[in-house]
């Protein structure tokens, strides 16, 4: 069995898209990010979509199920695709290498930053994927964290400051010493998830 397009009751489809096959890797199918996914058909969509992994089954477009979020956000037309890790309370925006600047534009960027400051506050984290490298969108900047892959920890931390908290995030490999020595410091990190 093959994959319908899915039509929310808002009116929005995924018909004649895929970029959620091809933009973000799936582990379980050994596939890359930036590749099309060996198990989609034109015309057809998921051939394994009855079996498909736990990563795509778990797999959220924003665009589908925030009515709130603008027409701008439509995959196809701004080459993103917007997935939510409910279990980290993190957006991660995965971005066509072919457009790697997209997520940087207005109306996109202004739209980015607002949802960083709603999620910092309620230990969210909001990362932009783009050409192997992970960035960091916090409510008053963005921060280039370096390349990503499955072993890396972003952590975030939030300070004092004099308007408010200060929020700054880091990426860290797994068996790096800094990261367990952010870990042993009470209070001192707020979140360390895998991206």
């Amino acid at each position: 069995m093959t994959q319908a397009a899915y039509t929310t009751p808002q009116g929005r489809s995924c018909a004649g898209c895929s970029l959620c096959c091809w933009l973000p890797a799936i582990p379980e199918l050994n596939k890359p990010s930036q590749i099309l996914c060996t198990s989609w058909a034109a015309g057809v969509g998921c051939k394994i979509y009855e079996t498909r992994p736990g990563t795509c089954r778990k797999f959220e477009c924003v665009y589908l199920t925030s009515p709130q979020l603008g027409e701008h956000w439509k995959p196809l037309a701004c080459h993103m695709v917007i997935a939510h890790q409910p279990r980290a309370n993190r957006i991660v925006i995965h971005v066509d290498d072919a457009h790697p600047d997209a997520w940087a534009a207005e109306p996109h960027y202004g739209d980015i930053r607002r949802m960083a400051a709603a999620l910092y506050p309620k230990n969210g984290q909001v990362l932009i994927l783009s050409q192997g490298m992970a960035t960091a969108v916090l409510p008053d900047r963005h921060k280039v964290l370096g390349p990503y892959s499955d072993d890396k920890v972003l952590v975030t931390t939030e300070t004092a400051g004099p308007n408010g908290p200060v929020y700054d995030v880091t990426l860290y490999s797994e068996g790096d010493p800094a990261l367990g020595a952010l870990r042993k410091q009470a209070g001192a990190v707020d979140r360390t998830t895998p991206v």
